[in-house]
């Protein structure tokens, strides 16, 4: 009987069906059913269950395995330790639409890999905020733009509300005043101090203006004060008024460069050394403000902005200076970091090593990179400002819009400015050294 069951059973597979074997021997309606016979039916039942619920699992996973799409190819690395895998921690509501990027580990920098919402560094930034008593002259529109972080990491700002003073703000948040403006000047109406945010310092000289003109609010003069000695240099004496457009100054390597010029477009582009207090006029035409870019010095001259190179600045691989989007490119500790000119991405690069594009997660037409420190890059989108720890890939989100209006980092401070309320400017200082590191 059992020789029996299992050929029927074979056929059964090989027609697509079960059929369960019965003794098919004739039984009156009167008659009981034997015992034997009644335990070997069961018996066959069950088996033919259990037959069946195997092949239909079997089926389905055939199936679920035939039909279901291929994984995603991700790109193949080539390192001497392949990449740990990530579990990427679920982001805030208000993070939502980020989505990780692939993972990408070269040359030791890492890519965004998630958004972070690591309670420590929540506190970090409550600390680091500067907020009265220290400045209790900060309220409503006024605030504190930042001029840049000098070579001890101390924040130079400018108290933007009365008495209007060039401010140093210690890491532990005191201050000191450097430099107080005049409330007018003779003849040229009410005077308070100007600003070129995030790229007004130079070691520790802080570079500034008197801005005069109550309807046109122009640079006047032009300031350098010591951050260190809290020595005051005149680089353009307010007294000459503003019958010239003066350009924002610009402090590379111990000299203030600017333009002077007249409303047809005729100027001069001078330098001031800070060490000689001497100046000198570089060049006379039709001539544009100058800029830096990576320490070098550079104007546009003409209708045609043919770029006059003044100083050479350590551009990285396709840059050029000229193109209809120069951006800032920051370097500190071997790395250097920009925002590519075609691709709108910020790019991280370590000596020699490979362009690493820091995130394609965001809106990249929007992107550019604020601040770069030892371990961390700040960059904007239009989803909002990050800092990126590039140690592992962790990145936190500063602000959920893009109103970061100056960002500096030097001697260990990372400095951020921010709109706040009343559209005044919020200054938050970070020890770099003491932030903890970004996790997943």
């Amino acid at each position: 009987m059992s020789t029996e069951l299992e050929n029927r059973l074979r056929a059964a597979f090989t027609a697509g069906a079960i059929v369960i074997p019965v003794d098919d021997r004739p039984l009156a309606i009167d008659d009981e059913v034997p015992t034997d016979r009644r335990r070997w039916t069961r018996t066959v039942v069950l088996a033919a269950a259990a037959v069946v619920i195997a092949v239909a699992a079997l089926a389905v996973a055939l199936s679920s395995r035939t039909t279901s799409a291929p994984p995603a190819h991700r790109p193949s690395i080539t390192h001497s330790a392949p990449p740990t895998s990530i579990t990427h921690s679920a982001p805030p509501s208000s993070v939502s639409h980020i989505a990780p990027p692939p993972l990408s580990v070269i040359d030791g920098l890492h890519p965004v890999q998630c958004i972070s919402d690591q309670a420590a560094w929540v506190r970090a930034l409550s600390d680091g905020k500067v907020a009265p008593p220290n400045l209790p002259t900060v309220s409503g529109a006024n605030g504190l733009p930042l001029l840049g972080v000098d070579s001890r990491g101390n924040a130079v700002v400018v108290e933007t509300a009365q008495p209007n003073r060039v401010l140093l703000v210690r890491p532990d948040h005191s201050t000191e005043t450097l430099f107080t403006s005049p409330r007018s000047v003779a003849g040229q109406g009410p005077a308070h101090v100007g600003w070129s945010l995030g790229t007004g310092v130079d070691g520790d000289w802080a570079v500034f203006t008197i801005n005069t003109n109550a309807t046109y609010d122009v640079p006047t003069g032009i300031y350098v004060v010591n951050t260190d000695t809290r020595q005051v240099k005149v680089v353009r004496d307010v007294a000459l008024g503003n019958k010239l457009i003066v350009s924002l100054p610009i402090i590379v390597h111990g000299t203030v460069y600017w333009r002077e010029g007249t409303h047809s477009g005729y100027g001069h582009i001078y330098a001031y050394d800070i060490a000689t207090g001497t100046r000198q006029t570089l060049e006379s035409g039709d001539l544009y403000a100058p800029f830096t870019i990576a320490g070098g010095v550079y104007w546009f001259r003409g209708s045609a902005r043919a770029v006059v190179t003044h100083i050479a600045g350590q551009l990285p691989p396709g840059y050029v200076v000229g193109h209809r989007f120069n951006p800032p490119v920051l370097t500190t500790s071997g790395l250097v970091a920009w925002t590519a000119q075609d691709t709108r991405e910020v790019v991280v690069r370590e000596g020699a090593g490979p362009s690493v594009p820091v995130d394609r997660a965001h809106d990249l037409e929007s992107s550019s990179v604020l601040a770069l420190s030892a371990n961390f890059v700040v960059w904007n989108t239009s989803y909002g400002i990050y800092i990126l720890d590039l140690r592992t890939g962790a990145a936190f989100r500063l602000k959920s819009d893009p109103t970061l209006v100056g960002a500096a980092s030097a001697g260990g401070t990372l400095a951020l400015n921010s709109q706040g309320a009343g559209n005044g400017f919020d200054l938050t200082i970070l020890d770099v050294a003491t932030l903890p590191e970004l996790h997943c």
